[in-house]
């Protein structure tokens, strides 16, 4: 997915691959990735903050679920994706706020493009993609979250860490994340010792 993202820059203003990353190290929803302003982004620290976002242009708000701010880690690879991509978006011209700014390149007038995406954009967009990359049409935007939980668990984070991460008011629905590892696929060789 990371690298057939790279394959599709006529979706989204060439934003789809930010949709892939933000949702595989993230675990973000598509509305936090359609109102993820670059402000909130310390690339120092590596931290992506989710927060009540504003469209300027338009006067238009947003509220994170459960109308709370969390502070996401994440990996170099994706910080250093998203220097890049801030830097392609300003090279081009596009000037927007969101990382994923709307409108296309060809329109006329650029206040378009300082706006969020609609919410379904990135749904569509990637659809597209895992269609036409001949994948499985059940992979969405939001099994990118499911995988990025998944993953984080087996990977040793702990299940209130990822909570937190994840945005989740209640420690069960982080837990439907837990699944059952095959013995064939040896789990244990993850312990330290």
């Amino acid at each position: 997915l990371l690298e057939a993202s790279l394959k599709y820059p006529q979706y989204l203003n060439g934003g789809l691959p930010a949709v892939v990353r933000l949702g595989l190290y993230a675990g973000l929803r598509n509305e936090e990735m359609c109102w993820l302003k670059w402000e909130c982004i310390d690339w120092d620290k590596r931290i992506l903050t989710i927060q009540a976002s504003v469209c300027e242009l338009t006067g238009e708000s947003w509220l994170p679920k459960d109308f709370e701010a969390r502070r996401i880690d994440v990996k170099e690879a994706c910080i250093g994706f998203l220097r890049q991509e801030y830097e392609r978006q300003r090279t081009a011209g596009l000037g927007s706020p969101f990382v994923l700014p709307a409108g296309t390149p060809n329109v006329a007038d650029e206040g378009d493009r300082r706006k969020h995406v609609h919410p379904s954009t990135p749904t569509k967009s990637f659809a597209k993609m895992i269609h036409d990359e001949g994948m499985d049409e059940g992979i969405t935007v939001y099994t990118l979250r499911h995988t990025y939980a998944t993953m984080a668990l087996r990977a040793g984070v702990d299940l209130r860490t990822l909570q937190k991460r994840m945005g989740h008011s209640d420690i069960k629905t982080t837990m439907a994340y837990l699944h059952f590892i095959e013995p064939e696929q040896h789990p244990m060789d993850a312990l330290r010792y």
